[in-house]
């Protein structure tokens, strides 16, 4: 095993021992801990067959430069912003990492794109969150959440994962996947405008096999 293994080995049983309020001695958080107040904003999949059909300038490359596919640029500079995109042949990309400060995708089995790790996004389901605030994988209750009226009629019961992060999305903020550009409408009538500070309590820490460890697929 070498040294990187081992670390994360140790990180795995640490969060598993935690969990049960076992790892040094130290008590496990309570169940629906309130965690504090974290100010929210929304991010969504973007869609090629949204964008007009205009010239195909920019490319897409997975991190070894191997061309996934041309696309337009406004396709292209939405797809910077979000991080996954459906292209108009089904595939959905995802950012991966960068090289030479250059971004780089990769094509992603799970249709609403990927978050931490090898964890699926979900609509209304999925947070991003400052690992520091929020544990990784953590599963949390949102109050304002609760008994929202979700896009597939449904209604919410509150609970979401932090299985994503976002380069801006630090300290006390929140970034909540609607899927969607234009389901994002539901956080608004729930009264959840923008940057308005919600609510939120730890229901359970993440499990040593949660998704935010696994390599992504």
């Amino acid at each position: 095993m070498n040294r990187k293994e081992s670390v994360s080995q140790w990180l795995r049983m640490a969060v598993f021992m935690s969990s049960f309020g076992l790892f040094f001695g130290v008590p496990a958080k309570a169940f629906d801990e309130p965690l504090g107040s974290f100010r929210n904003t929304y991010y969504y999949m973007v869609f090629e067959e949204d964008f007009p059909h205009e010239a195909k300038d920019a490319s897409i490359l997975e991190m070894d430069g191997t061309l996934i596919a041309k696309v337009t640029t406004k396709f292209y500079k939405a797809l910077l912003m979000e991080g996954s995109g459906r292209l108009r042949d089904g595939r959905t990309v995802n950012w991966v990492g960068k090289v030479d400060e250059k971004s780089r995708y990769h094509v992603t089995k799970f249709v609403w794109g990927r978050g931490t790790g090898n964890c699926a996004l979900a609509p209304y389901r999925t947070i991003a969150a400052d690992p520091a605030q929020i544990p990784a994988g953590a599963v949390v209750k949102i109050e304002e959440t609760v008994g929202m009226k979700l896009p597939d009629g449904t209604i919410s019961d509150g609970v979401w994962r932090a299985e994503d992060t976002g380069s801006a999305i630090l300290h006390d903020r929140i970034d909540i996947y609607v899927g969607r550009r234009k389901d994002a409408r539901y956080l608004g009538d729930a009264g959840i405008t923008h940057m308005k500070p919600l609510r939120i309590s730890l229901v359970s820490h993440p499990l040593p096999d949660s998704c935010v460890f696994k390599n992504p697929e």
